[in-house]
């Protein structure tokens, strides 16, 4: 990638959709083995890695996110972002999903960490405010909502932005590496 990348002179964002959306073929067949059923978070602890989801359901509706080529959505900004409406919707498909127990992990660093893990404390769900919610996501039992690829490898895990999508119309995706923009 830096070879490809440095040769052809790309600028930081055109570097940035190619880190984001290419992945190995081996990297694409670890992704889809460690992809969750649906029925199969019925019986498990949802890990939700909230500013990672909140910030690609926020490109999905209102820019543009990527459906990269292992078939994860991911947000092409990279400005980490959350809000009431994007948690109202991480909700709504945690409800529509019915896991065991739901456990948002959120960094304590984040700017509105606090604030956000007690409405969401309010709402009766489990908050970890962790130093590094990616180091911690890493380590659990269960299966992780999230598009971070460092833990996808490592853990089974459902693209909540993905699931979102096909239940409200608006989202944006482009189809990578066709580049095709579809309005879902």
């Amino acid at each position: 990638m830096d070879l490809i990348c440095s040769k052809y002179l790309l600028d930081k964002e055109e570097r940035n959709l190619i880190y984001r959306a290419t992945h190995s073929e081996n990297e694409i067949m670890i992704v889809e083995a460690m992809r969750a059923r649906r029925e199969e978070i019925m019986n498990k602890v949802l890990y939700i890695d909230l500013i990672n989801v909140s910030t690609t359901l926020n490109s999905l509706f209102y820019s543009v996110a990527i459906m990269s080529n292992d078939n994860v959505i991911r947000d092409f900004n990279g400005e980490p972002s959350t809000n009431r409406e994007m948690l109202n919707l991480i909700i709504r498909a945690v409800q529509l999903l019915k896991p065991m127990d739901v456990v948002f992990v959120i960094d304590k660093n984040f700017k509105w960490s606090k604030k956000i893990s007690l409405e969401i404390s309010f709402m009766s769900y489990k908050v970890k405010l962790e130093s590094s919610a990616d180091g911690f996501l890493k380590r659990v039992q269960g299966i992780i909502a999230t598009s971070d690829t460092n833990i996808i490898m490592r853990n089974r895990f459902i693209d909540l932005p993905y699931f979102t999508c096909l239940m409200y119309s608006g989202c944006q995706l482009v189809f990578f590496p066709t580049l095709d923009i579809i309005t879902i």
